[in-house]
């Protein structure tokens, strides 16, 4: 249990912004946006102070991935990859 746990948290896509956002975010005008602060805005899509993108809600921007992923927690390096929305189960799974 422990390997496939470790294998699927290393291989799979942790959640990053998906194109399906983006045109989300152009089609809608009124969608409530503030700028990124320390600490937790809850239900408020945030913009980006590297890309100037509009991001949803408890994503953010990973350095050493170098891309927006959702619902992050970190980027771990032993599984060389960020825990994200999509890996977070299989990350506990292994650790």
């Amino acid at each position: 249990l422990a390997v496939w746990s470790y294998l699927r948290a290393w291989c799979t896509d942790p959640g990053r912004l998906t194109d399906r956002w983006r045109t989300f975010v152009d089609a809608t005008l009124e969608l409530d946006t503030e700028p990124a602060i320390r600490g937790f805005q809850p239900g408020v899509a945030t913009i980006t102070g590297r890309s100037f993108a509009v991001r949803p809600e408890r994503a953010h921007y990973c350095s050493q991935c170098g891309r927006e992923i959702l619902r992050m927690d970190h980027h771990c390096p032993w599984i060389a990859n960020c825990v994200g929305f999509r890996n977070h189960n299989f990350f506990l799974l292994f650790s």
